[in-house]
């Protein structure tokens, strides 16, 4: 459309009402794609969406903590055009607003928390004390690339499943990590991320499917959690 653009103006071609013609087809054809590219985003987020709020709620939840930093991580990004044209191109925005709505109808709460020093601190350093002082040395380990090593455990987590975690403790206030009864199946899962297509998260995963082995002590929190708080 570029080209077509730049002949027209030039002046150069002499049949310039074909180029008008392929121009007006190009457009029309732009924006039929662009229109499928929304309904087929909007239809997968609203699936999505619907999904997780179901797998919560069946898992007996009653808060959701989502990192708000999605949304601002978007700006001056720089992964690469490709990568950055499919990554911006994601409403984030969208699907939070989604997940607000459908867990309002479960009377579900969803709470946005900053996301700051989550990725890069251990479960068991003061996470409150790291994001108020962005002190790196109470962080208990490092961050290289997606792992994170844990001095505490002298063991590496994958960094977002980590983020994750703590992300949750910030939204719940939870210093430490007594709320989870078996810690050593919540280790084992901090290494060891599942990674999912679209079409198998919608129609394979199950609130079973997210327990290992016999345990039912999963990452997504047992029913009544928050009630054995006191």
């Amino acid at each position: 459309m570029d080209y077509l653009r730049n002949e027209i103006k030039s002046g150069d071609y002499k049949d310039t009402k074909k180029l008008e013609r392929k121009m007006r087809e190009l457009e029309i054809r732009e924006k039929v794609l662009s229109a499928h590219t929304k309904r087929w985003l909007d239809n997968n987020l609203h699936k999505l969406s619907r999904k997780l709020v179901d797998l919560l709620y069946e898992t007996g939840h009653k808060v959701i903590y989502i990192g708000k930093n999605a949304m601002e991580s978007k700006n001056g990004i720089d992964l690469g055009r490709k990568t950055n044209q499919e990554f911006v191109s994601i409403p984030f925005r969208r699907l939070m607003e989604l997940i607000k709505y459908k867990a309002q109808q479960y009377g579900m709460e969803v709470v946005e928390v900053d996301e700051s020093y989550t990725s890069k601190t251990s479960p068991f350093a003061d996470i409150f004390k790291v994001k108020e002082t962005r002190e790196k040395t109470l962080c208990r380990g490092e961050r290289k690339g997606n792992t994170f090593k844990d001095n505490v455990l002298n063991k590496v987590f994958h960094a977002d499943l980590l983020g994750t975690l703590n992300i949750m403790r910030v939204g719940a206030k939870l210093l430490k990590l007594g709320f989870y009864e078996n810690t050593k199946i919540l280790f084992v899962k901090l290494c060891n991320p599942l990674k999912l297509k679209l079409m198998d998260f919608f129609y394979k995963v199950s609130p079973k499917s997210l327990w290992i082995g016999d345990s039912k002590q999963g990452v997504l929190l047992p029913a009544g959690w928050m009630e054995k708080l006191g």
